[in-house]
């Protein structure tokens, strides 16, 4: 997709709700209802000691967009995704570099 692509498509961000977790005691109900925005093309954001994660589906091309437009990011600058293990990655790309499979 090609930024004027991006720029074409008006994204209005959804009305926000604040989820708060106590990471010594995570309550489940509200780690569901996270996973439960992430699920329905819905923006997650983690906030940590240095910044914020996003929390989003990889797999969902809406979801991308929305990342993409969030972080003002034009789409030749990727955004780092987290799998939960290295055969997934066949999921996200099409072919992976014989360079990249050694750091695998």
């Amino acid at each position: 997709m090609t930024q004027s692509q991006i720029n074409n498509m008006l994204y209005m961000p959804e009305p926000s709700n604040i989820i708060r977790i106590n990471p010594e005691y995570p309550d489940k109900a509200g780690i569901l209802k996270a996973a439960d925005i992430i699920r329905n093309n819905g923006i997650v954001l983690i906030p940590t000691q240095c910044l914020y994660g996003i929390g989003a589906c990889a797999l969902k091309d809406e979801t991308v967009r929305k990342v993409f437009q969030l972080k003002q990011r034009p789409p030749d600058n990727p955004v780092l995704v987290l799998i939960p293990n290295p055969s997934f990655v066949n999921n996200l790309v099409s072919s992976v570099p014989t360079t990249a499979e050694l750091l695998m």
